[in-house]
């Protein structure tokens, strides 16, 4: 009896295409998990992880490829929350909010497609609000390669 309702409850939630936060600053970078709420709006996990700026593409992409795993489905009351609890900013250990949005460069990194087969980081043109600048991978790619794209699309948004 219990199976039939719990395959009810699963289906009645949405499926959601996975998603990650990259925070790139001269520091280094924080990788966040992301949550997703039955409304569909994304909000960091806690416990952002940051890695120093003399970070190597392998630990780099296996940190985004455990965050990738680690999206879920949380539905939770996004109102009670403070942006000072924002889990990008604590981990990146500076005093002030306004210090923190000025010296990270943010990279959204969204599924494509429903089986979250192919993701696309992107970065706002530095210049140019209305560009992206991006990159688009499978997932399951090697942890190494994962990485060489992420730091490669870091360089190339600091230069523009």
């Amino acid at each position: 009896m219990f199976s039939g309702i719990k395959k009810l409850i699963n289906k009645s939630q949405p499926e959601q295409l996975h998603g990650v936060r990259l925070y790139f600053s001269e520091d280094g970078v924080i990788v966040a998990a992301l949550f997703a709420n039955l409304s569909g709006i994304y909000f960091e996990q806690p416990n952002a992880q940051f890695i120093p700026r003399e970070v190597d593409a392998v630990k780099l992409g296996e940190a985004f490829k455990e965050a990738f795993e680690n999206f879920a489905i949380n539905d939770v009351n996004l109102r009670d929350q403070k942006k000072r609890d924002w889990p990008a900013f604590q981990a990146s250990g500076l005093k002030t909010l306004k210090e923190f949005e000025l010296s990270h460069r943010v990279a959204s990194c969204f599924s494509l497609n429903s089986s979250n087969s192919i993701v696309r980081a992107s970065v706002v043109h530095p210049k140019h609000a209305d560009i992206e600048i991006s990159v688009s991978f499978n997932p399951l790619l090697p942890a190494a390669k994962i990485g060489e794209d992420l730091i490669l699309l870091s360089q190339l948004a600091q230069a523009s």
